[in-house]
């Protein structure tokens, strides 16, 4: 038996993800975004991981449609949630194009990227679902940040209990 997910299923998901927690981010103090993440390293709150999300959503989108430089920066003040939030759709519709129209060839190419001091070669296809994973994750770390800062988080966030798919 095979079981499969598409692609278009994950977007809905993730899609969905996205808009439960802008409009919870919306509803909630700026203290939610102060939420520790971690005592060390690149993301020690709640909106530098975020952040950390829809930035690397664009630049691997980047990669896939060949483009550089990468971006460095995504110029949204700290604290602007409707900025990120809209900065993350924009990205979204920008891979979203790039998987509707990538042929087979798109998706078999190899990538190479280095990251701290080690080359990581992949296919663009693997990056693709990389991209949703990774985002996947750091939802799970923002949910259980805000919720040991004494935010409950918004929802049922499983797959179970999205429309996403049936």
């Amino acid at each position: 038996m095979s079981l499969s997910l598409s692609i278009d299923e994950l977007i809905g998901y993730t899609n969905g993800e996205r808009a439960k927690w802008e409009a919870w981010f919306q509803e909630h103090p700026p203290s939610a975004l102060d939420a520790p993440v971690q005592r060390e390293g690149d993301f020690s709150d709640v909106w530098r991981l975020m952040h950390h999300i829809f930035r690397v959503e664009k630049r691997h989108t980047q990669r896939l449609k060949q483009e550089s430089p990468l971006m460095e920066q995504i110029g949204v003040a700290r604290h602007d949630v409707t900025a990120l939030f809209a900065f993350g759709r924009t990205v979204r519709e920008e891979l979203t194009g790039f998987i509707h129209s990538a042929s087979q060839a798109d998706l078999n190419r190899t990538l190479e990227v280095s990251y701290r001091n080690q080359v990581t070669k992949f296919t663009a296809r693997k990056l693709v679902f990389h991209i949703f994973v990774h985002e996947i994750r750091h939802w799970a770390q923002i949910a259980t940040a805000v919720r040991n800062a004494g935010f409950p988080p918004p929802g049922l966030h499983d797959l179970l209990f999205s429309d996403a798919m049936e």
